[in-house]
């Protein structure tokens, strides 16, 4: 009988010091940016989209994405400012398969161009977590060796630039969610 509680103990041991191993991900937190998404994506499309994404701090630049994706119909998180684990955003839907898209918001200026470094560094990061597919979305745009990088992985990634970003703004104030933008999003009516 004490050798049976020996080994129960020694296997509860080994199953704490494998749990304590595991990385718990952080909590999430959810933001609703509300009536003010409107009038922003009103103004983005009019042509102010410029002046918009300057006006915001990157922090509300990534709620804007995220309002934009919930408009797409995905359930949205946005990950903590800081230490975000190389992702801003995770966007999920489940029909009609399951989807999982992490994206990286970048709010910068128009000089300053998204190197390959950090869209080979979102890849690791969406292969590391299993995600569908890794986006980036700047309001700048990308270098040439980015950009290559992007095309040579289409179904795993996505680079979305200025002109981008506003294709999801013009798409996201369709009723139903249902864009035209190159990421199909099922339309449930």
């Amino acid at each position: 009988m004490a050798m049976r509680q020996v080994e129960i103990d020694h296997k509860v041991s080994e199953l704490q010091k494998a749990a304590n191993k595991l990385q718990v991900p952080p909590p999430r937190e959810i933001v609703d940016i509300g009536s003010e998404f409107g009038a922003l994506l009103t103004e983005a499309i009019a042509g102010q989209a410029h002046r918009v994404f300057e006006d915001l701090s990157p922090r509300q630049f990534e709620e804007f994405i995220a309002e934009i994706w919930s408009r797409f119909g995905f359930s949205v998180e946005l990950t903590k400012s800081t230490r975000d684990g190389g992702y801003d955003v995770v966007a999920v839907s489940d029909a009609p398969a399951r989807l999982k898209f992490l994206i990286e918001c970048k709010r910068w200026k128009k000089e300053s161009k998204v190197s390959v470094s950090i869209v080979r560094g979102l890849y690791g990061v969406k292969l590391r977590t299993g995600s569908s597919k890794a986006i980036i979305a700047t309001t700048s745009s990308f270098t040439k060796p980015a950009s290559l990088f992007l095309e040579s992985h289409p179904y795993e990634l996505e680079g979305r630039d200025y002109d981008g970003l506003i294709e999801w703004c013009r798409a996201a104030q369709q009723p139903t969610g249902n864009s035209q933008c190159d990421i199909w999003t099922p339309r449930w009516d």
